[in-house]
C-alpha cells in the first residue's frame, strides 16, 4: 500500500493505493505537474493515479524500477 496526502508535507494522509493492483506504468508529458516534476501514471482497473516525480537525475527511473519490483510475479 502507498499512502498519499494533498501536499508535500505529508502531514495528513488522505488515502491509500494498493500497489499490487497497478497494471501499467507510463510517463506523461501532457499532464501538468509542479515545476521540476514529471507525471508518472499508475493504471489500475478502477482509476489512473498520477504521481508528480522529481525530474532529478535517475529519480524517474528509480520510481519505475521500485514499482516494477513491487508487482506480484
Amino acid at each position: 500500500m502507498l499512502s498519499y496526502s494533498r501536499d508535500r508535507s505529508g502531514a495528513k494522509t488522505v488515502g491509500v493505493m494498493n500497489i499490487s493492483q497497478v497494471t501499467e506504468l507510463r510517463l506523461s508529458s501532457k499532464t501538468r505537474c509542479p515545476k521540476g516534476s514529471k507525471a508518472l501514471k499508475l493504471v489500475t482497473a478502477d482509476r489512473v493515479w498520477v504521481l508528480a516525480v522529481p525530474r532529478s537525475e535517475g529519480t524517474v527511473e528509480q520510481w519505475l524500477k521500485a514499482f516494477q519490483e513491487l508487482q506480484p510475479k
